[in-house]
């Protein structure tokens, strides 16, 4: 019977997640200053003389387990604790905690911060320490698990490792490190933000008046880069590397333009974190001086890398090379890594998501086409409406149909949208602002990114009592009265495959994917000549027509097959 079993021996009694942690605490206590049972902070969740020898008895079986074998099956112990539902937020995954130990290079000192950082911590402290190497590691922001990761290095004798729940900031004068590895809590809001020191307000370029939607993935950013001295590795959601308001992107700027910025590996979903599907970056910063014109990107979802596994997740393969793809040669695959100037950094607002410059075969093709071609950018050929969020009114005299991605047909035209709002004079006032008009084209920008569309002429017109709107999912490109391009050229130059892999490749986001308004309003169409256009528009319509004769047999086929058994009797017998 393994430790496991023993374990799971006592969930009977008490949660499972409190035998983990008891028997983690136990076993430190053998091997340390040997309290009396009714000391542990374990004692109180312990009911019985049964369970206490239960537990005792999986704490022996892990201390007489060689020292390796030692450190594998606390990884366990904790890989079950994050299954079980216990711990998961800070639990990061065995393939990334490794790869961290191989980037992290020959540094003499490390902090780890935030929870998260827990097992990528203890991994790198326990390989140091079985290497012989006497590098200083230290553990901050592990809030709420001081005493366990404690325990845990006397468990594993491991040497020059301290830690506290206090964050690097909260020291200005406090002890400097070759390298800093965060891993920020994904989303949440600082706390006390105002009390910040005023060099990591410079780094974003933020008021303290203005911290309210400050997070810590941009404060990990700016605490790095405040840290000139020391190089870092900083976890963050994909959203962190493409938002393109407030502190994030004014921070993105900042760490753009100091020069340190050596790379970004895009993590794919549930590979950090398997508890969430959200994708990561893992941004690797030099420290001042080792300033680099270049950007390396690593896909690290590339098959070369690793490989789809279960619900949509991908597993790292066993010896995937990252560190030679990070730091040696190029290789002659663009879609795995590749080193971008900062100037087209620059040019693509600092958006620092790799898919947008590994995915370069359809950008290089639209480029050959826009050079030979008369180019406008989009808000030249088009008014650009954000429709606003339409609520459901109590007293309603109208209705609103809300059209959505779903809605556009296979013909190209949106449908009547599926979703109907009933809403009142004041909300109708408002959503004739974004009612559809004839010959609109519709972009899916959030979501389900770039379905496109054309309102087709029977829509509702002004004035009505049921209009058709376009959801917030969808930007409105409403034609200028002085455009050179016909709505159905439009429609057919976006929607073509080439540029809808170009549109994809521009999107980001933590967990809805979106496409941003500068993204989409330097967005170049090339215009072709008005017999081009002409020959576009009689294309489509004559695609209207296959569609008109494949509708035609599509009734024949369903009526041949009402005709018969057992389809006519018992339609009788309705």
């Amino acid at each position: 019977m393994n430790i496991l079993d023993i374990i799971k021996l006592a969930r009977g009694s008490m949660r499972s997640g409190d035998a983990y942690e008891a028997v983690i605490e136990i076993a430190a206590n053998m091997v340390g200053e040997e309290l009396s049972f009714d000391q542990l902070r374990c004692a109180a969740r312990v009911s019985t003389k049964e369970l206490r020898t239960l537990l005792e008895t999986a704490a022996e079986a892990l201390l007489r387990a060689e020292r390796e074998v030692r450190f594998g099956m606390i990884l366990q112990i904790f890989d079950q604790l994050a299954a079980d539902g216990g711990g998961s937020e800070f639990w990061a995954s065995r393939d990334i905690c490794g790869q961290i130990v191989r980037l992290a290079g020959d540094v003499n000192s490390v902090r780890f911060t935030f929870p998260a950082a827990f097992r990528a911590c203890l991994t790198y402290a326990f390989r140091m320490s079985a290497q012989g190497r006497k590098v200083r590691i230290h553990y901050a922001g592990c809030i709420g698990l001081e005493h366990i990761f404690y325990d845990v290095l006397g468990i594993l004798d491991i040497q020059n490792c301290s830690a506290d729940e206090r964050m690097p900031w909260d020291d200005l004068d406090g002890e400097q490190y070759e390298l800093e590895v965060m891993l920020p809590m994904l989303g949440a809001p600082v706390r006390n933000a105002e009390e910040l020191p005023s060099n990591l307000y410079a780094q974003m370029r933020l008021m303290p008046s203005r911290a309210s939607r400050l997070n810590y993935e941009t404060l990990a950013i700016a605490h790095a880069l405040a840290r000139a001295e020391s190089k870092a590795m900083i976890f963050v959601s994909e959203g962190e590397l493409f938002r393109m308001v407030g502190a994030e992107a004014a921070t993105r700027q900042n760490l753009v333009e100091s020069g340190r910025l050596r790379g970004v590996i895009s993590i794919p979903a549930g590979m950090l974190h398997d508890s969430t599907m959200v994708r990561f970056g893992l941004l690797v910063l030099a420290k001042d001086g080792e300033f680099t014109e270049s950007v390396r990107f690593v896909d690290m979802g590339h098959p070369d890398l690793s490989r789809p596994s279960t619900r949509g997740r991908f597993t790292m393969h066993k010896d995937a090379p990252i560190e030679a793809v990070f730091n040696g040669p190029l290789t002659h695959d663009k879609h795995l890594s590749w080193d971008i100037a900062t100037r087209e950094i620059v040019e693509n607002n600092y958006v620092l998501t790799p898919a947008r410059y590994l995915n370069t075969g359809p950008k290089e093709q639209i480029d050959a086409l826009l050079r030979n071609s008369e180019a406008v950018e989009l808000p030249d050929l088009v008014e650009m409406i954000r429709p606003i969020n339409l609520q459901k009114s109590e007293e309603a005299e109208y209705t609103i149909f809300e059209a959505s991605p779903g809605d556009v047909g296979v013909r190209g035209y949106l449908d009547k949208p599926g979703r109907a709002i009933e809403v009142d004079r004041a909300t109708y006032s408002r959503a004739v602002n974004q009612q559809l008009k004839p010959g609109d084209v519709l972009l899916s920008i959030k979501g389900t990114i770039g379905v496109v569309g054309i309102v087709p002429n029977t829509v509702p017109g002004f004035g009505e009592r049921e209009i058709w709107t376009a959801g917030q999912s969808l930007m409105i490109l409403r034609g200028k009265k002085r455009a050179s391009i016909d709505p159905i050229v439009l429609y057919e130059y976006l929607s073509d495959d080439t540029v809808q892999a170009f549109i994809k490749s521009m999107a980001g986001g933590t967990v809805i994917p979106n496409l941003g308004m500068k993204d989409l309003k330097s967005f170049q169409v090339p215009i072709p000549s008005a017999d081009v256009m002409a020959e576009v528009r009689a294309r489509f319509m004559e695609r209207q027509t296959v569609f008109d004769e494949i509708e035609r047999l599509q009734k024949r086929v369903a009526s041949i097959r009402a005709a018969h058994w057992p389809h006519a009797e018992l339609a009788q017998a309705d």
